[in-house]
């Protein structure tokens, strides 16, 4: 750990425990909106911290109430638990024991910060609290939009009951060293839309293409196009950007098919921006499909809104870190356009979220930072204790005054 952190001293002393979570998750991860194993530790080990528990929120959700003993806000501190459907090639001793289920992406590491924290608040400090705090462990933030599904469960008012004033989020971040925080006022995280294009021509043989329409071409030429909806129709000084993962036509090499397919991704902050891109891929799709004489359809997916850090809790929050980190640590984000449904909880209540350094010493010693969802990802477990210690920190900020 390095000796710039002002780690809080409960943090260090559950430092084994908070690994030893870390690394049970770890070895039985489980898919959105099938954490069920995970969802029945969260709960039992709320339960025996006596705190008011609920379960099955949103389908798998589990949330811990802390109700201080004196009057004052309650807050929400957010976890989310579920795993990515990929292989893992780590070599870790508590590699993940389900082929083909990977915790890749650190949501292993966020339900052990938030049920320390859980714990050496409940235990340490809850005859203090001025206020309530409630202890959100989300399914489904990598497919599924659980915290959506939370917020409409009418069963567990999760915003309500007592009604929630103020929340907060984290997310560990594989390309920034320990130590680093990546934190800012205004927008954090993108809007995130699919969309999905289908092209329907005339197949035929590849030697007589006079006699076809052929709907790869004119999916290659709409493609093509549909990349310069960032340099011509959209303000400069925004963020936005326009990516295509998916293109499929064809199974043999001499011949047209009827139909051809790619769908991709775009991200942006401004909901104009996002309307703009919508209507100049229909307005080419249509355009170049009349052209090339093929049939063009395209539709979207509306995924997560975009993160929005209101000012006062992305103060506090900030002078939070800051007194664990040191303030000339903490930066704007860096990373691109990330998406993330905690987005769902800070466009009902006032809140802010963070990305929390976590890169491992072998990444940054050999030069080989690994991104998210790779199977060979890992972070540096010293990570969650400068999380844990920033939870902390803030609880006493706003509940203990």
């Amino acid at each position: 750990m390095k000796n710039l952190l002002n780690i809080h001293p409960e943090a260090h002393t559950h430092r084994d425990l908070l690994f030893s979570l870390r690394r049970r998750f770890h070895e039985n991860p489980e898919l959105s909106f099938q954490e069920f194993e995970t969802a029945a530790f969260v709960k039992e080990f709320l339960i025996k911290l006596g705190l008011e528990v609920f379960s099955e929120v949103g389908k798998t959700g589990v949330i811990g109430l802390l109700k201080g003993p004196f009057p004052g806000p309650t807050i929400l501190l957010r976890a989310d638990m579920d795993a990515l459907p990929m292989k893992e090639s780590t070599n870790l001793p508590f590699s993940s024991k389900k082929p083909g289920v990977n915790h890749a992406c650190g949501h292993d590491g966020h339900i052990a910060i938030l049920l320390i924290t859980a714990k050496i608040i409940s235990e340490k400090f809850s005859k203090e609290l001025k206020g309530n705090i409630k202890f959100l462990f989300q399914p489904a933030e990598e497919s599924g939009g659980g915290a959506s599904e939370m917020l409409k469960d009418e069963k567990n008012l999760v915003l309500e009951n007592p009604h929630v004033d103020q929340c907060f989020g984290l997310h560990l971040e594989s390309t920034s060293k320990l130590g680093k925080i990546q934190l800012s006022p205004g927008f954090f995280s993108a809007f995130i839309h699919d969309f999905y294009v289908k092209i329907k021509g005339k197949g035929g043989h590849g030697s007589a293409p006079h006699m076809n329409k052929d709907p790869i071409f004119a999916a290659i030429q709409i493609a093509n196009s549909f990349y310069t909806i960032t340099g011509k129709d959209l303000n400069p000084c925004n963020k936005f950007v326009i990516t295509i993962g998916k293109f499929h036509g064809g199974t043999v090499e001499n011949v047209i098919p009827n139909e051809c397919e790619f769908s991709g991704t775009f991200r942006c902050y401004e909901e104009d921006d996002k309307e703009m891109i919508k209507k100049r891929m229909q307005g080419i799709a249509k355009g170049l499909a009349l052209a090339y004489e093929v049939e063009a359809e395209v539709s979207f997916d509306d995924g997560y809104p975009a993160i929005y850090n209101h000012p006062d809790e992305t103060k506090i929050l900030n002078e939070a870190c800051g007194e664990i980190v040191g303030k000339e640590n903490i930066g704007p984000c860096s990373i691109g356009l990330f998406g993330e449904d905690f987005s769902f909880f800070v466009k009902e209540r006032p809140g802010a979220f963070f990305l929390l350094g976590a890169a491992t010493e072998d990444s940054i010693k050999n030069n080989k930072i690994i991104n998210h969802h790779s199977e060979e990802f890992n972070f540096n477990e010293d990570s969650m204790v400068v999380g844990v210690s920033i939870w902390i920190k803030l609880v006493e900020k706003l509940l203990i005054k």
